[in-house]
């Protein structure tokens, strides 16, 4: 199974993907490419710590600002991969036994699906006043 990075929008008494109602996944070779535009975005460590960017193994909670840029971010991603050919390869992460990059043949509608669902998740939190949680591989 690919490895996987979740999104949803929590209330106060709702920190769970499976129980969440608006939830979404982002897949592992889209987060190492576009990993270094998350590093804009204003999150909350799952200690309560302001930081910029995302803990790739871990937790982070999204609010305000921060889903607005985030927001914005995944609106440019969406605008360049529509772009795109129908199939393409994008560059992921570096094995080093191999010294090679990893690359991952992508279907271009699916991806911009992967993307567009996390933007409609974002406006809906935006729109709500709630915040999105992130759970890391």
């Amino acid at each position: 199974m690919a490895l996987q990075h979740e999104f949803f929008i929590s209330t106060d008494d709702n920190m769970s993907f499976d129980d969440a109602i608006h939830k979404c996944i982002l897949s592992d070779y889209l987060i190492h490419y576009m990993w270094d535009t998350m590093k804009w975005i204003s999150t909350l460590s799952y200690k309560n710590v302001d930081q910029m960017g995302f803990n790739y193994d871990g937790i982070n909670i999204i609010q305000g600002q921060g889903l607005k840029h985030f927001n914005d971010v995944l609106n440019s991603w969406y605008n360049i991969f529509s772009l795109a050919p129908t199939f393409f390869k994008l560059k992921s992460e570096y094995c080093i036994t191999d010294e090679t990059y990893v690359y991952q043949e992508i279907e271009r509608e699916s991806l911009l699906n992967e993307i567009s669902n996390l933007i409609k998740l974002l406006q809906k939190a935006i729109k709500v006043d709630q915040k999105v949680v992130y759970f890391g591989v």
